[in-house]
C-alpha cells in the first residue's frame, strides 16, 4: 500500500503539494491503479456460453457468450473467462483467475489462483516428441499434463506444451511476454521473465528468479542456474552456472563474449595495412 507523506520539500514551489514515498516506482504504479480499476463484470453464465453439466463454475465467476467448457472443468471463483476461450475435459482453473479472449486449455491443464493468460494462448497442445523408423517420424503420445503455479502472467499468443509423461510446469510468480515457446517437460521455477520470442527445448529447467531476455534459445536437457541472465539472442546449448550472465552463440560469459568481439574489431583494423604491405610485394 501507498504510505506517501503530504510535505513541503526545499526548494518547490510555494502551495505545491508534494507526495514523498519511500519507494515512488511502486507508489506510482499504486496511484495508476487507484485511477484506471481493472473493469469489474457481471458473475454468471452469459447466454450463448457453452458450459457442460458436469462443469463446476465457482461463485462470482463470469464466462463470456462463445467461451466452452468441456466435461468435468472446474473453474473457481471470481474468474473471467472472456469469449472465445475453450477449457478442454478436466481443466482445472483456480480462484481469481482471468483468460482473455481466445485462449485455449487443453485437456487436463491446472492453474492455480490469480494466473492471467492473455489473447490467444495455448497451453497444453502436444509436446513436439518423435522417434524416427525406417523412415517414418513416429510420434510419442504427450500424455502428460501442464500446470501453472499461482500469481503467473502468461502473455499473448504464447504457448506452453503438455508433458510427454508428468508435467511442464510454470513456477510461482513467474512472467511470460507474447509469443514465447515453452516446451514438453520443462520446469520453470519462481520469479522467472521469459521475454517475447524466447524458445525453451523440452525437459530443460530453468531455476528459480533467471532472466531469459528477448529471441534467447534454449537448448533441451539444460539447466539454467538460479538468478542467471541470458541475454537477448543469445543461443545456450549447455548449462548455465547461479547468477552467470551469457551472450551470443553458444552463449559464453558476457564479459569474456564482449572481449572476444573487441578482439576481432581490433584484428579487422590491422589486416588493412598488412594487406597493403602483400599488394605492394606483389
Amino acid at each position: 500500500m501507498i504510505a506517501p507523506r503530504a510535505v513541503l520539500l526545499q526548494g518547490a514551489r510555494a502551495g505545491l503539494c508534494v507526495l514523498a514515498a519511500d519507494d515512488p516506482e511502486i507508489a506510482f504504479i499504486r496511484s495508476l491503479e487507484l485511477l484506471y480499476p481493472v473493469a469489474t463484470y457481471t458473475a454468471g453464465v452469459e447466454p450463448g456460453a457453452h458450459v457442460d453439466a458436469s462443469a463446476q463454475v465457482g461463485a462470482g465467476s463470469r464466462i463470456a457468450a462463445g467461451a466452452t467448457l468441456g466435461q468435468r472443468v472446474k473453474v473457481g471463483r471470481e474468474c473471467v473467462i472472456h469469449a472465445g476461450c475453450y477449457l478442454g475435459d478436466d481443466v482445472e482453473v483456480g480462484d481469481r483467475c482471468t483468460l482473455h479472449p481466445n485462449v485455449v486449455l487443453y485437456h487436463g491443464t491446472v492453474l492455480r489462483e490469480n494466473v492471467v493468460v492473455h489473447a490467444g494462448s495455448v497451453i497444453g497442445a502436444d509436446g513436439y516428441g518423435y522417434k524416427q523408423r525406417q523412415g517414418v517420424h513416429v510420434k510419442f503420445p504427450q500424455v502428460g499434463r501442464v500446470l501453472i503455479e499461482r500469481d503467473v502472467e502468461i502473455g499473448a499468443n504464447t504457448c506452453i506444451d503438455r508433458a510427454a509423461l508428468g508435467y511442464t510446469v510454470i513456477g510461482e510468480g513467474t512472467k511470460i511476454d507474447n509469443h514465447v515457446h515453452i516446451a514438453h517437460n520443462v520446469k520453470v521455477g519462481k520469479g522467472v521473465l521469459i521475454l517475447g520470442q524466447t524458445g525453451i527445448g523440452g525437459s530443460a529447467v530453468i531455476e528459480d528468479y533467471a532472466i531469459l531476455a528477448s529471441q534467447s534459445g534454449i537448448s533441451d536437457h539444460v539447466r539454467i542456474g538460479s538468478r542467471a541472465v541470458v541475454l537477448a539472442q543469445a543461443g545456450v546449448i549447455g548449462d548455465i552456472a547461479p547468477g552467470a550472465q551469457v551472450i551470443g552463440f553458444p552463449a559464453a560469459d558476457r564479459r569474456e563474449a564482449l572481449k572476444e568481439m573487441a578482439t576481432l574489431r581490433r584484428l579487422a583494423e590491422l589486416y588493412k595495412p598488412l594487406k597493403a604491405l602483400v599488394d605492394r610485394s606483389k
